[in-house]
């Protein structure tokens, strides 16, 4: 019962640290965002506080820890200039991961929760779509009075952004559902360890995420998701033969596939389209502008930076944009320069060749792993793979939705590493 009350207290913290994560832009429609964000810090100390063993020792990864601690530090020095509550939220966060490294209980957990808020989502984006665009401006887009004309636009032309704020906030949500979905799906089929009926309905809630996510209109949450699945997949299966042929096999279904439905659903017509018109797209060619505009203040401080939040808060101003430049790794120049982008890359490369080397001993010695373990490790490797690529087009650096699930995705991988290292068993094994 002890166990049950403890589970339960955790769950409660989680819930309170990632609010925004399964919220999405209902985040602030039921709480304010200020109250919100002082729930996540709460929950965030509560949550170290009641599990003492999640005060991590500076004995592994220091190189790790220091560079989180400087990532930390040219966080907290923009808010210096740039005061803004969501930096400090950041702050305590990156303070959190820390201390998180050393337990491995909690990060299953969130897994669940943007399991289940991506079905949730695509569900509402399957219910919105029939009723119309006169039911859907009515009840839905008059949540979001500064957006309703942009979301009423994009319902119009078949980017549905379900219950959230904005079709691309509607598809990293379905994205932080088929993430996880293709990782348990991935991992029961292989091991041959679940009931056909399981992976039949894992299956199932894949298709319905995955089609749910199509209908977004989003081509860059498509296109990563789809890569970071495959990359994945390579190190996972790397102890099987023909998997090349496999994977062309694969390929060539998706391919069958999306042509069938290029034909036949309107929305994924718009998607695929979008892709050949580049060179017209309005929101692209304003992308350039932007980082136009990173590149050129970049070079005025190339070293340390003109500080953290300078783009959405002067630097844009330039070109007419309060925004983020939708490439992170321009931004980090930017505004933190040299120094910190070497900092920066150095945590994503580091975190995400540690997550390769392990799937990839995993993949050789699937029947000493648990289930549950080996799904999350895929889990990691997979979401590290999509922010990655998603950094060059994108802001998920800096949008909680995207950076929390990342930061934990990395904390998987590491507390499993180095869990193992204590275990003198595995050496030989793992390493």
């Amino acid at each position: 019962m002890k166990v049950k009350v403890s589970s339960l207290i955790n769950c409660i913290f989680l819930l309170m640290i990632f609010y925004p994560v399964y919220m999405s832009s209902l985040a602030g429609v039921f709480i304010p965002s200020s109250m919100y964000m002082y729930m996540q810090i709460f929950g965030m100390i509560a949550m170290c506080l009641y599990n003492k063993n999640m005060i991590a020792l500076f004995r592994n990864n220091s190189f790790l820890y220091l560079a989180v601690l400087c990532m930390t530090f040219l966080i907290f020095f923009g808010c210096l200039k740039y005061p803004y509550m969501g930096q400090i939220v950041y702050c305590a966060y990156l303070l959190f991961f820390i201390c998180s490294l050393s337990n491995s209980g909690w990060q299953e957990n969130v897994v669940k929760i943007m399991l289940i808020a991506g079905l949730v989502y695509a569900l509402a984006t399957y219910i919105l779509i029939a009723p119309g665009v006169s039911f859907y401006s009515k009840f839905v887009a008059s949540m979001y009075p500064n957006n309703y004309g942009s979301l009423v636009g994009c319902y119009k032309r078949g980017e549905y952004a379900g219950i959230t704020g904005h079709y691309s906030t509607n598809a990293t949500m379905l994205a932080n559902g088929v993430i996880p979905c293709i990782a348990v799906c991935v991992v029961h089929i292989k091991n041959k360890r679940t009931s056909k009926r399981a992976i039949h309905r894992e299956i199932l809630l894949l298709a319905i995420l995955f089609v749910a996510l199509l209908l977004s209109g989003k081509r860059a949450h498509f296109l990563f998701t789809l890569c970071a699945a495959f990359v994945a997949l390579y190190f996972y299966t790397s102890n099987e033969k023909n998997r090349f042929a496999k994977y062309l096999l694969a390929g060539a279904l998706i391919a069958f596939m999306g042509v069938i439905a290029f034909y036949t659903i309107p929305s994924v017509n718009n998607l695929f389209s979008r892709f050949s018109n580049l060179s017209e797209d309005v929101s692209v060619l304003k992308r350039y502008e932007l980082w136009g505009a990173a590149v050129e203040a970049f070079k005025e401080h190339p070293i340390l930076g003109n500080r953290w939040a300078s783009f959405p808060n002067s630097i844009g101003g330039r070109v007419g944009y309060n925004g983020y430049t939708h490439n992170v790794y321009l931004e980090l120049l930017c505004e933190v320069g040299i120094i910190g982008t070497i900092i920066f890359v150095f945590f994503f490369i580091n975190c995400f060749i540690k997550t390769v080397f392990i799937v990839y001993r995993v993949a050789h010695q699937k029947d000493k792993i648990d289930l549950k373990q080996q799904t999350l490790l895929l889990f990691s490797l997979m979401y590290q793979a999509y922010f990655l690529m998603y950094c060059t087009t994108g802001n998920p650096l800096y949008d909680a939705y995207v950076y929390m699930p990342y930061f934990m995705a990395c904390s998987i991988a590491t507390s499993f590493r180095k869990r193992d290292l204590d275990n003198e068993n595995w050496n030989t094994d793992i390493l």
